[in-house]
């Protein structure tokens, strides 16, 4: 989708560079405080980078700041590699041209 292209070769790009394959994400964790497409920008991503269908994802929306708190206590329950991404405000993971 039109929202995760740029934003998702970074992470394609950030996982080449240090050495974590694809297949090692255990858990995408995505914080938007105010932006909420649907298909959720988690689901976008993992479709993006071919994640497992047993990848975990969570998509948290609409709750400001308090998502970062909420994502802490998703991340540290997990012994998996991690991709966590937090946006601000309303805007989508890739800027508009």
């Amino acid at each position: 989708a039109a929202s995760c292209t740029g934003s998702c070769q970074f992470r394609r790009d950030l996982l080449q560079r240090t050495g974590v394959p694809a297949s090692a994400i255990g858990v995408v964790v995505v914080n938007s405080s105010v932006f909420c497409p649907t298909p959720s920008l988690a689901a976008q991503l993992m479709n993006h980078l071919n994640l497992s269908t047993k990848t975990l994802h969570y998509n948290l929306g609409g709750m400001g700041c308090a998502g970062e708190a909420q994502m802490a206590s998703l991340v540290l329950c997990h012994t998996a590699y991690v991709l966590v991404i937090f946006t601000a405000a309303d805007e989508p993971l890739e800027p508009e041209h």
